[in-house]
């Protein structure tokens, strides 16, 4: 019996991913005229318009949206459960991307990616650097590192390490200034700001005499991009509430000075590795996080 739900799928897939028809029959090695009678194929099955198609080109309905969803969640169930029957549990191969944030990620998980290859030779990585939250699902990304609370409840979580900030500055920028005793001391200071989705992070939280409140810092310099900060910090052009693991180096090495050390506050934010919940039985995300969990088990900054 002659069934080509699964070919249309993957047209369709690949049709939205690459953005054209043109794409979309470069990346499945087929024709254009081939990728173009399979959507009119499945659209007059569906009874529905699934792409608005202009000469500037397209976008998904709404019904194109659902299906869209609904082909990714089948195809990975499809690639998980023949993946879990090649690889027999022991040999993980294939494309693996994995999203992290800027600083955390060429701190952190860039050093670790050559002893990960090494150990699964058969895998080819990919790896985004971004502060962005990106869409596992839109972005085709296998796995994400992800800094605090998570707001996408759907996604697996595996917890790696807590997050903690310090608030430091470079020896050059305390030479000549007042110094920083208390938390409202630094209404006099030029602290460097995050701009963007991370403003959050501009209200520094700190333990005082009747409990923990949270400081809204001012400065002339913001950055969404966390060593841009870092850098601005180095060079003595401010005070940063700087991630642990990228301060800790610099405070040993005498490059920063720690600051309001008995009062600042716990972040309560943690540092996790998630997924969607289908690709958690493909080898390759599996190995991936089972290396991550391995790797920051036993954590020294």
């Amino acid at each position: 019996m002659r069934d080509d739900r699964l070919v249309e799928m993957v047209t369709f897939r690949a049709l939205v991913d690459a953005g054209s028809f043109t794409a979309a029959a470069h990346i499945l090695g087929t024709s254009q005229s081939f990728v173009s009678k399979s959507l009119k194929s499945l659209e007059r099955r569906l009874g529905v318009s699934l792409l608005h198609r202009t000469t500037r080109g397209q976008r998904l309905t709404a019904e194109g949206e659902r299906y869209l969803a609904s082909c990714r969640h089948l195809l990975d169930l499809i690639e998980a459960s023949e993946d879990a029957i090649m690889s027999n549990g022991d040999k993980a191969a294939g494309n693996l991307h994995i999203s992290a944030p800027l600083s955390f990620g060429s701190d952190r998980i860039v050093p670790i990616l050559p002893q990960f290859m090494d150990r699964h030779p058969e895998i080819s990585v990919g790896i985004s650097l971004t502060d962005a939250i990106e869409n596992l699902i839109d972005g085709r990304v296998d796995v994400a590192i992800r800094m605090g609370t998570l707001a996408d409840s759907n996604l697996v979580a595996r917890k790696l390490c807590d997050l903690q900030r310090i608030v430091v500055a470079a020896p050059s920028y305390l030479a000549d200034r007042p110094p920083v005793r208390h938390p409202d001391d630094l209404r006099g200071h030029n602290c460097l700001l995050w701009q963007g989705a991370n403003d959050h992070l501009n209200r520094w939280p700190f333990l005082f005499h009747d409990g923990q409140r949270a400081l809204k810092v001012k400065g002339n310099l913001k950055s969404n991009n966390g060593m841009t900060l870092v850098a601005l910090c180095l060079e003595g052009r401010g005070i940063m509430r700087m991630a642990e693991h990228i301060a800790l180096p610099h405070i040993r090495a005498g490059r920063l000075v720690p600051l309001l050390e008995e009062q600042r506050a716990p972040d309560n934010q943690h540092i996790s590795v998630v997924f969607l919940p289908e690709r958690q039985h493909i080898s390759r995300v599996r190995s991936f996080v089972d290396f991550c969990l391995e790797q920051f088990r036993n954590l020294k900054w």
